[in-house]
């Protein structure tokens, strides 16, 4: 079995938005190995939901780090995540799930 660690802080990771995003953004990028990392951002009622997955073409465990930051009117955040993972070809491991209440000029970045 193959191990990594996937670091989500790399730049090719990163996403960025804002509540004026009216659709699901999705940004893929491959890691060495057949390791590919997934963020996505739902809109939600109140917000936004950024989630973020592995997948990989051979069996693979490793760790990852994954980081938000919110910026606007009421003030700023950092989220940061990390752990452990397994993925397996043909399924996606889910890795973080980051909830983020947005409002008019509200800004986000994760990666």
């Amino acid at each position: 079995m193959l191990t990594h660690r996937l670091m989500l802080a790399l730049a090719p990771f990163a996403i960025a938005g804002s509540i004026a995003a009216a659709a699901t953004a999705n940004r893929i990028t491959a890691a060495p190995d057949g390791v590919a990392c997934r963020i996505s951002a739902t809109p939600m009622p109140a917000g936004v939901e950024l989630t973020t997955y592995a997948s990989a073409q051979a069996p693979v465990s490793g760790s990852y780090h994954f980081v938000v930051s919110k910026s606007g009117s009421g003030g700023s955040s950092d989220i940061d995540q990390g752990g452990d993972f397994n993925a397996r070809p043909g399924k996606q491991a889910l890795l973080g799930v980051v909830d983020l209440n947005v409002d008019a000029g509200t800004h986000y970045f994760a990666k």
